[in-house]
């Protein structure tokens, strides 16, 4: 789990065990610089009318894809210093797992690990297919040159001279008829964007998710040995070493359940402006894959709402994801009340009753993951979004068909 959150996070120069190293600094320099140029042309193929409708969408989908990775990379530099915590806490727990030899915890812990394990296999491996298609369908020789009809600039359409070479961003409009040693480095530079922006924007989700499984797997664990508080002592007890024991124990407890809300409370907060800025900018794209989708079916090409489909697809799933783990650790916290509640709490002396008590009252309050500070991000609230983007649809299909008329 930890290589492939490095594989993630490293190239961007975010890898919290790396420190604050010059090179560190140097890779997230660039990845900032690519994801800027990405921006800057993908907006002036729009303004220099860079291909029909329809690629025009794709270039102002190309660009939210990259403010979303910039911003997500900033935020994650900015709050490094939680992130590292959190990280350094999980490799904690793996080691005094191993050495427990606890079989019962450690193969719940590997549960949750697979869990996230799976799902950053499944986003990456399907990130690196696409993007393979995407360099491999702009190479010279595997893709005949865009026609010359299809290249315009500027307002008057003014056709450019001669066959054109496609470049990975669609860019060939613009640097198509450069030289060749420059058009090389710029399909360099642009297939390296594009890698960038995958794991800027996908795979920083996919870091989080594994995290946030880990502190669900770590709240699971506190609620197994909650129950089992009070096992074997009674008030009436009069061995003062067992009752010391028991509330050793209970400060244990106590002092875990902390930790693990200063962890979830340091995610919340570098992901609090991230989420607000995706949930917005995926509320835009939504929008134009749906004109994207109505586009198409009206053309009579049904194929080419193949990709703004798959595209939505993707959007969702992402957001899916953190709502997920958003949920799963708020009902694993809450959880604890009812642990507490089974335990044997009603033989025990009154002040350690008291701290039960004190804890119980603290898990009842949710630990969502909150956008901006105030939008839970939880399945209701993922289900509301998908509602709304179908109901976008539905507006837009009846608006096109009105047109008609």
């Amino acid at each position: 789990m930890l290589k492939l959150n490095k594989f993630i996070c490293w190239p961007l120069g975010l890898w919290p065990l790396d420190g604050d190293g010059i090179f560190s600094w140097f890779r997230l320099v660039f990845a900032g610089i690519t994801q800027l140029w990405m921006m800057s042309v993908q907006l002036a193929a729009v303004f220099l009318n860079c291909g029909d409708s329809s690629e025009k969408v794709d270039y102002i989908m190309m660009t939210v894809c990259a403010v979303m990775a910039l911003t997500k990379m900033i935020a994650l530099r900015v709050h490094m210093a939680k992130i590292r915590e959190v990280l350094l806490g999980s490799l904690d727990d793996w080691t005094t797992l191993d050495e427990s030899n606890n079989e019962q915890d450690r193969s719940l812990m590997w549960s949750y690990g697979k869990t996230g394990r799976k799902v950053i296999l499944y986003q990456m491996i399907n990130c690196y297919a696409s993007n393979t298609l995407i360099f491999a369908g702009s190479l010279p020789f595997l893709m005949p040159p865009m026609d010359q009809s299809s290249a315009t600039l500027g307002a008057s359409n003014e056709t450019i001279v001669g066959m054109v070479r496609q470049l990975p961003l669609r860019t060939g409009c613009m640097f198509g008829n450069t030289r060749n040693d420059l058009y090389a480095s710029l399909y360099v530079l642009e297939t390296l964007t594009i890698q960038i922006t995958a794991h800027g924007n996908i795979g920083s989700d996919c870091f989080i998710f594994s995290l946030m499984m880990h502190l669900c797997g770590q709240l699971e664990l506190l609620k197994n040995r909650l129950s089992t508080i009070g096992n074997g002592t009674s008030a009436e007890s009069k061995e003062k070493e067992e009752r010391e024991e028991t509330g050793r124990e209970i400060r244990e407890r106590v002092e875990r359940h902390s930790q693990l809300l200063e962890l979830a409370s340091g995610l919340n907060a570098t992901l609090s402006g991230v989420l607000i800025v995706q949930l917005l900018l995926n509320a835009g794209l939504n929008l134009m894959l749906c004109i994207r989708i109505i586009l198409a079916l009206k053309s009579g090409v049904a194929l080419a709402a193949v990709r703004p489909l798959l595209a939505f697809g993707v959007l969702m799933l992402q957001l899916f994801l953190l709502c997920y783990a958003s949920e799963r650790l708020c009902q694993q916290h809450e959880a604890l009340a009812d642990s507490i509640y089974r335990s044997k709490w009603y033989e025990l002396p009154i002040e350690q009753r008291r701290n039960l008590n004190f804890m119980a009252a603290r898990s009842s309050k949710p630990i969502y993951l909150l956008a901006g500070h105030f939008y839970a991000m939880n399945l209701e609230n993922f289900k509301n979004i998908l509602k709304a983007s179908f109901s976008y649809f539905s507006i837009l299909r009846i608006m096109f068909d009105a047109e008609e008329f």
